[in-house]
C-alpha cells in the first residue's frame, strides 16, 4: 500500500504559458489603447466645449484672427442691411434730386462698412462685448446641458443662442443711421443658434456620460496598462515598452484626428468657399486643447520607452547602469531627493497638462516613483552580477594559481 507523501507537489507550467501571458498582455494593452482614444476626445469635449472659461479664452483669441473678424464683419453688416432698409434710410437723408442714389449707395457702404466693423471688433470694447455674450451664452448652455433648470434657463420649446445684437447696433451707430431705425432693429437680428431643444435629449445625454466617465476611463486605462506590465511576466520590460509605443501611436491618432475632421469641415461642411478660411481658424484655436492632449500622449509614450530600454537587457545600457550603480546603490537618498527635485521641477515647468489634475498628479508621481526604483534596482542587480576584474598580466581568473 502506498503511503502519502508530504512532500509539495510542483505542477510544471506548461510549454506555451510564456507565450499566453505575452499575448494577454498584449491583449490588455489593446484594448487599453482604444479606451484611452475615446476618452481623450471626451477629455477635450469635457475641457474645450463644457468649459465656460475655457470657452470665453478660445472664442475671444478666434477674435484675434483676421480670417475670424472678417468673417464676423460681414455677418454684421449682412445682418444689419437684413434688419434695416439702409437704402431707405440713405433716401431721408439725400436731397430730391439725389434721392436715385439711394440705392447705389448702399451698395457702395457695403464693403466700407465691412471694413469699419473690422475695426470696431478690433477694440477693446467690442471684445468685451463679444466675451460676455459669450460668457452667457455657454453659461446658459452648459447649464441646459447638464438639466440645472433655475430661475430664467428653460430646457423646453426654446433655442440657446449667441446674441451679438449689440454689434449690430454699434455697426449701424457706425454709418450714421438713425436712432429711430436703430430701435427697429427686431430682437432676433445677430442671433446664432447653438443648440435647439429638439436636440436637447441627445445633447444632454452625450454630456451626461462625458462628465461621468472620463476620470473613470482615465483610471481604467491605467489600470489595464499595469495590468498588463503585471501579466507579462518574463516580459515586463517588454510590455513596459508596448505600453509606451501604444502610448504614441494614441497620440498621433489623436492628431492626425484632428487634422482629417479639420479637413472634411472645411472642404465639405463649409459651403461658401469664401468661409472656408474663418472655419479653419476656428477649428485650429478650438482643437488647441486636443493637439496639447496628442503631445502630450506622445511625451509620456515616449518618457515610457525611454524607462523600458534604461532598464532594459541593453548591452550599452547595462554598461551604462554599471557605470553609475555605485552611486546609485550606495546614496539611495541622494536618488530619491534627485528625483524629487526632478518632478517639482516637471511640475513647475508644466509642460503635461494631466499633472494639473489631481488625480493624473497622483498616477504621475506613483509612476515617476515606480521607474525610479526600477532603475535602482536594475543598477543593484548589475553591479552584483557584474564580472570580476581580470588579475595579473591579461590571464583569466580561473587561470591564476595561488602562491
Amino acid at each position: 500500500m502506498a503511503v502519502p507523501s508530504d512532500e509539495l507537489v510542483v505542477v510544471p507550467e506548461p510549454a506555451d504559458a510564456p507565450r499566453r501571458r505575452r499575448g494577454l498582455a498584449i491583449a490588455l494593452i489593446v484594448v487599453a489603447a482604444v479606451i484611452m482614444l475615446f476618452t481623450a476626445l471626451g477629455t477635450w469635449v469635457k475641457r474645450q466645449a463644457l468649459d465656460t472659461d475655457n470657452w470665453v479664452s478660445a472664442s475671444s483669441e478666434m477674435l484675434e484672427d483676421p480670417t475670424v473678424r472678417t468673417a464676423l464683419s460681414e455677418y454684421l453688416v449682412n445682418e444689419l442691411y437684413r434688419a434695416v432698409d439702409v437704402k431707405a434710410q440713405l433716401a431721408e437723408q439725400l436731397p430730391d434730386q439725389f434721392q436715385g442714389l439711394a440705392g447705389p449707395l448702399a451698395g457702395a457702404l457695403r464693403e466700407p462698412a465691412a471694413r469699419a466693423v473690422d475695426q470696431l471688433l478690433g477694440t477693446s470694447q467690442a471684445q468685451a462685448v463679444w466675451a460676455e455674450v459669450n460668457r452667457t451664452a455657454h453659461t446658459t448652455l452648459t447649464r441646459i446641458l447638464e438639466d440645472d433648470t433655475r430661475e430664467g434657463v428653460s430646457t423646453a420649446g426654446g433655442e440657446v443662442t449667441l446674441d451679438v445684437r449689440v454689434l449690430v447696433e454699434q455697426l449701424g451707430q457706425e454709418l450714421g443711421l438713425p436712432q429711430a431705425a436703430l430701435d427697429r432693429i427686431p430682437a432676433t437680428a445677430g442671433q446664432v443658434t447653438v443648440i435647439r431643444s429638439d436636440q436637447l435629449d441627445a445633447a444632454q445625454t452625450a454630456v451626461a456620460l462625458v462628465k461621468s466617465l472620463s476620470v473613470i476611463l482615465f483610471l481604467v486605462v491605467v489600470a489595464l496598462f499595469v495590468a498588463a506590465v503585471v501579466v507579462a511576466d518574463g516580459w515586463r520590460r517588454t510590455a513596459l515598452r508596448d505600453v509606451g509605443i501604444a502610448l504614441v501611436i494614441v497620440g498621433l491618432i489623436l492628431a492626425v484626428v484632428q487634422r482629417v475632421v479639420g479637413n472634411y469641415i472645411e472642404e465639405s461642411v463649409v459651403q461658401q468657399p469664401a468661409n472656408r478660411p474663418s472655419a479653419h481658424a476656428v477649428w485650429f484655436i478650438g482643437t488647441e486643447l486636443l493637439r496639447s492632449i496628442a503631445r502630450n500622449t506622445i511625451a509620456v509614450g515616449i518618457l515610457t520607452i525611454v524607462v523600458a530600454v534604461l532598464i532594459g537587457p541593453g548591452r550599452h545600457v547595462t554598461r551604462l547602469r554599471r557605470a553609475v550603480a555605485p552611486a546609485v546603490v550606495a546614496r539611495p537618498l541622494a536618488l530619491w531627493g534627485g528625483a524629487a527635485v526632478v518632478l517639482m521641477l516637471v511640475l513647475l515647468w508644466g509642460p503635461l497638462q494631466i499633472l494639473e489634475t489631481w488625480y493624473g498628479l497622483l498616477i504621475g508621481a506613483a509612476a515617476f516613483a515606480v521607474a525610479v526604483e526600477a532603475f535602482r534596482r536594475q543598477c543593484r542587480e548589475d553591479l552584483e552580477t557584474a564580472p570580476a576584474p581580470d588579475v595579473g598580466l591579461g590571464a583569466p581568473n580561473d587561470a591564476v594559481s595561488p602562491v
